[in-house]
C-alpha cells in the first residue's frame, strides 16, 4: 500500500502538470505561438514523466538529464517521419496526430510517474 509520501509525489506531478499546461494555454490568447494544445498536453506529460523517472533514478539533481537528452535528439533528428523508430525517438517533434509519438509520450508519463510515487528506483549504497 503507498505510503502518505507517495501520494504527494504524485499529487506534486499531477499539480506541476495542470499547472504548465493552463500556462500554454493562456498563451492561446496572446501572439506567441507554441503549437496545438494536444501537442502541447502530449509533450508536458511525458517530460514530466521523464524528468520524475530521473528524479527516481538519478536523484533529483539530475533529474534533468533525460528530458535534455530528449530534446537534443528531437532537435537533430527531428521532424515528421515514416520511420516508427525515429517517431519513438524524437516524439517531442512528431505532429500531434503521431500514435507511436503519443504512446511513446503517455509510456514516460506513466512509468515516470510510478517511479516517481515509489521512490528512488536505484538506491544508492554507502559503504
Amino acid at each position: 500500500m503507498p505510503g502518505p509520501g507517495s501520494r504527494v509525489r504524485g499529487l506534486h506531478l499531477l499539480t506541476a502538470f495542470v499547472l504548465l499546461s493552463c500556462l500554454f494555454t493562456a498563451f492561446a490568447a496572446t501572439p506567441v505561438d507554441f503549437g496545438p494544445a494536444d501537442f502541447l498536453v502530449r509533450d508536458t506529460a511525458g517530460l514530466l514523466g521523464l524528468a520524475a523517472f530521473g528524479a527516481a533514478a538519478l536523484g533529483p539533481s539530475r533529474a534533468w538529464f533525460g528530458p535534455v537528452l530528449i530534446s537534443v535528439v528531437g532537435a537533430v533528428w527531428g521532424g515528421a517521419t515514416d520511420s516508427h523508430v525515429l517517431q519513438v525517438l524524437t516524439w517531442m517533434t512528431q505532429p500531434a496526430d503521431t500514435t507511436a509519438a503519443s504512446v511513446t509520450a503517455a509510456v514516460l508519463a506513466l512509468s515516470g510517474t510510478v517511479a516517481h510515487m515509489r521512490g528512488r528506483v536505484f538506491a544508492q549504497t554507502r559503504e
